[in-house]
C-alpha cells in the first residue's frame, strides 16, 4: 500500500553506490539467513530496500532481535513506499556533512536510521519501541527532524535549493496572541521578568521611552 504523498514529493530516481562493502555483505548475509530460517518473503529482491542496505555504515548485531527488527522496518518501508524519505534525509546530511547538526524526534527509535548513521542511538540497546516512528496503522511520512545552528541555516538553504531547485520552499510559524498575552509577551521581550500586575502601566515598568514605544509596536504586530 504505497503512500501517495511520498510518490508526489519524492518522484526522482537515486543512483547511489555501496558505502562500505564489508558492512553491506555482512548485513545482507544476516538478513538472508533470517529470511531463509523463518521462511519469509525475500525483501532483498526489492531494489529500493537493497539500496538502503547498501548505504548502511554500521553492522547489525548478530542477535535475533536486531535482525528481526531490521526486517520489520524494511517491511514497513516497502509497504508504504517510504524508501525515498530515508534517501532524501541521507542526501541532505551528505550535503551538510561539514555543518554541525542534531537529529531529534522519533527517528531515534528506528534501527535503520542508526545503521545509516542518520542517528547515533541504538534503539534495541536503549529499548525504544519502533511504533513511535512508524507502524502499519500510521500512513503519515516518518518524521526525521534535523536541527542546524541558526547562524548557518542559510548555507543549508543554498545547498538544498541548488540540489532540488523548484521543489523547495521555506516555511515558518508566526505566533499570534490575544491582547493580554500579547502585552505580557512584549513586556517580557524587553527584559522585564517580574510579575505583571493587572492594573499595570508601561510607564511604571519602563523608564525609557524607547522601550515603551517598542513594546507598543510589538503588541500591534503579534495581537490576533
Amino acid at each position: 500500500m504505497k503512500n501517495k504523498q511520498v510518490d508526489h514529493l519524492f518522484n526522482e530516481e537515486y543512483n547511489l553506490s555501496v558505502r562500505d562493502k564489508i558492512v553491506y555483505k555482512y548485513n545482507k548475509k544476516l538478513l538472508k539467513i533470517y529470511i531463509k530460517n523463518n521462511k519469509l518473503k525475500n525483501i532483498l529482491e526489492n531494489k529500493d530496500i537493497k539500496l538502503l542496505l547498501k548505504l548502511c555504515i554500521r553492522k547489525i548485531q548478530n542477535l535475533s532481535n536486531y535482525v528481526s527488527r531490521l526486517y520489520e522496518e524494511f517491511e514497513l518501508i516497502e509497504y508504504f513506499g517510504f524508501t525515498k524519505v530515508f534517501l532524501q534525509v541521507y542526501e541532505i546530511l551528505e550535503l551538510a556533512s561539514d555543518i554541525p547538526h542534531i537529529i531529534r524526534g522519533s527517528s531515534g527509535s528506528c534501527l535503520l536510521c542508526y545503521l545509516l548513521a542518520i542517528t547515533n542511538i541504538d534503539p534495541i540497546k536503549e529499548n525504544i519501541c519502533l511504533s513511535r516512528f512508524m507502524h502499519k496503522e500510521r500512513q503519515s511520512i516518518p518524521d526525521i527532524d534535523i536541527d542546524f545552528p541558526h547562524n548557518l541555516r542559510d548555507e543549508i538553504y543554498v545547498k538544498v535549493f541548488n540540489r532540488w531547485k523548484d521543489k523547495v520552499a521555506r516555511i515558518s510559524n508566526h505566533i499570534m496572541y490575544k491582547e493580554k498575552s500579547a502585552i505580557r509577551q512584549a513586556i517580557r521581550d524587553e527584559g522585564y521578568n517580574k510579575m505583571v500586575r493587572r492594573d499595570f502601566k508601561l510607564e511604571n515598568i519602563f523608564d525609557n521611552q524607547e522601550q515603551i514605544d517598542r513594546v507598543k509596536k510589538k503588541i500591534k504586530r503579534v495581537i490576533k
